[in-house]
């Protein structure tokens, strides 16, 4: 049970740093700062920057799904490979965001 708590200060650019990598990450503060004080051997460096270009093919590649360009062949014809290319997107950008360091 976690039941001790540590105050920190951080000045709002700090604050507002952790703020976004949060919310890129999908992690609560909590989570994050724990992340980075006991699993950093583990971590290797990764860029932010390819995490969230991930995710926005990810997202592409949803809006091309739904797109009505495709006939319902083509629809069909691709629907399964999309969504396991979304899926496995979706697999590597958590993995690599367990790993990132702030630099």
């Amino acid at each position: 049970m976690r039941n001790k708590q540590i105050l920190v200060r951080l000045d709002h650019a700090e604050y507002q740093q952790l703020a976004e990598l949060c919310q890129q990450l999908q992690l609560n503060q909590s989570e994050l700062i724990r992340h980075q004080l006991f699993n950093q051997k583990q971590s290797a460096h990764v860029d932010l920057a390819q995490i969230q270009e991930l995710r926005i093919i990810a997202l592409q590649l949803k809006q091309i799904l739904q797109r009505d360009c495709l006939s319902p062949a083509e629809q069909a014809d691709h629907r399964t490979d999309l969504e396991a290319l979304i899926e496995a997107l979706k697999l590597i950008v958590r993995k690599l965001s367990r790993g990132v360091h702030i630099a």
